[in-house]
């Protein structure tokens, strides 16, 4: 009778808040194996049998879990990393839109997976998989065919590498890593307009492997010297730290001070294939519609 009860109060809650849900029967299957274990007493195995309420409101509440953590999308966990559950991310999450872009390579799966645009702010949610690491450079947005003119402007896929170049050991193969792009426009678009969206992204790699340079060195000569001395050699020259910047020998500087020079990221694509041996992998370039919500 009490089994009973249960199962109608358990099926209500299915019908009214969890139709959404699908369900895994895997993951079933080991709750109700975890529902009748077993445990030595005396020489005599007693079963614990649990409630069925019981095991129906854990099959529930883990598929709820599996469902929310495979829903959450690309661009709110680049705009909100591990904060993805407070109310001001789970407010934009309902406006996100879905664009679903995959590229593949022979050596590397780009997803650009969704986007939220709310006509002042625009963010790309962005995965990359790739069975060796790789240079990404972006090229700015362009919006109605326009470059976009914003106020701010941030990205994590803008001179960076996916993946440990400097320590390719400590690097996981394939293994998904979630990126963006992010605008504040200094004109914002009104509600309800829709928006042609195109964007570009470059993956590159050393043409035959990376050479470490301590670019914080006082005796900025002997940097330089040793930046030069790689790309001669035909390696990519790299910063000592993180984000490993590629780093551009002397030649693309014209007439340098070496002795007084400092050195800055430099992400241009033809730059960085000319004076720093890098090669293009792939080119990511789309063009999607989104609105202002």
């Amino acid at each position: 009778m009490e089994d009973r009860k249960d199962k109608q109060i358990v099926q209500q809650v299915f019908d009214s808040s969890l139709s959404g849900i699908q369900d895994d029967p895997w993951m079933a299957q080991r709750v109700l194996n975890m529902a009748h274990e077993t445990q030595g007493t005396g020489g005599f195995m007693v079963k614990k049998k649990l409630p069925v309420g019981l095991i129906f409101i854990l099959i529930v509440l883990m598929s709820s879990i599996v469902a929310f953590a495979c829903n959450h999308s690309y661009v709110i966990q680049y705009l909100f990393g591990r904060n993805m559950d407070t109310e001001e991310a789970q407010s934009i999450e309902g406006k996100v839109q879905t664009i679903d872009f995959v590229q593949s390579s022979e050596t590397s799966v780009c997803t650009v997976k969704d986007a939220y645009f709310d006509g002042k702010t625009l963010a790309v949610g962005i995965g990359f998989k790739t069975d060796k690491p790789v240079f990404l450079a972006s090229e700015e947005v362009k919006v109605n065919g326009e470059w976009v003119d914003y106020i701010e402007y941030g990205s994590s896929i803008e001179g960076m590498w996916v993946g440990n170049q400097a320590f390719p050991q400590s690097y996981t193969a394939m293994e998904e890593q979630i990126h963006g792009v992010e605008y504040i426009f200094n004109r914002p678009l009104p509600k309800g307009e829709k928006a042609e969206v195109t964007m570009q992204i470059t993956l590159l790699g050393p043409k035959n492997g990376v050479e470490v340079v301590d670019i914080y060195q006082k005796d900025h000569q002997t940097m330089w010297e040793q930046i030069d001395a790689a790309y001669e050699n035909g390696m990519t020259p790299i910063s000592v730290d993180e984000p490993y910047e590629v780093l551009i020998s002397s030649g693309w500087h014209g007439l340098l001070d070496r002795a007084d020079a400092y050195h800055g990221p430099v992400c241009d694509v033809d730059s960085l294939v000319q004076y720093a041996n890098m090669e293009v992998i792939d080119t990511v370039e789309l063009t999607f519609m989104l609105e202002v919500k």
